[in-house]
């Protein structure tokens, strides 16, 4: 949560400075890059007492936006490494530390977000909501080892659903830097809705993004 609130502010306050507002009936094409923070929440904790952590990961893509006169539409095709880690330290026959591990749940996701938004005129903010899909590409688990020892992954796809669906919801802010050309800033939160397991675990990939995006005017003269 206050990863969630300083990514908040940092958006308000490195945008503050600036104001503007889109033009009814533009198209813009983008790119989005940025980190997220994912919160798996999982029904059990198999490593008790051991806490499994959020993680910093990251997103990128491609998003497609028509600005109407009181409102626009968004959809994004975004890449996302969503998951969680757990440090532990392992013990020998003698009760003495022998290494320290760190074990990371990375799960790959191609997600479709559809969001409604409105500006905050004559500001440049903006908020949106909406709807998104995603298709689980892989789902690796990978222990790093102490020492010199190499890493060690397991693919565990086999042992997730596939497809899932859930909302988001983002605060952002866009600013001209020519007559075709946009950057924007966006903090977007998103709730997982489905059991992403096969298992009775019942994990659901809730995510906040911090997301970086260059925008094309198609319009634009």
């Amino acid at each position: 949560m206050k990863n969630f609130i300083f990514s908040v502010v940092l958006c308000v306050g490195v945008s503050s400075l600036c104001s503007a507002q889109d033009t009814a009936g533009t198209t813009q094409v983008g790119i989005l890059v940025g980190p997220n923070r994912t919160f798996l929440s999982r029904a059990d904790n198999y490593f008790e007492p051991l806490e499994i952590e959020s993680d910093i990961r990251g997103t990128a893509g491609l998003s497609v936006k028509h600005q109407f006169t009181s409102f626009f539409i968004k959809a994004d095709l975004l890449y996302e490494n969503k998951g969680d880690k757990v440090d532990y330290t392992s013990t020998n026959s003698r009760g003495y530390a022998s290494g320290e591990y760190t074990l990371k749940f990375n799960y790959h996701y191609l997600s479709v977000p559809i969001l409604l938004g409105i500006n905050i005129k004559q500001t440049g903010f903006f908020v949106k909501a909406g709807p998104y899909v995603g298709w689980l590409l892989k789902q690796m688990t990978k222990t790093n080892q102490p020492g010199e020892f190499p890493s060690l992954e397991e693919d565990q796809t086999s042992r997730c659903r596939r497809f899932d669906v859930g909302v988001s919801g983002g605060i952002g802010y866009s600013r001209p830097i020519s007559s075709v050309l946009n950057l924007s800033a966006e903090v977007r939160h998103n709730l997982g809705i489905l059991n992403t397991t096969k298992s009775s675990n019942n994990i659901r990939t809730n995510s906040t993004n911090l997301l970086l995006g260059l925008h094309y005017n198609l319009a634009g003269k």
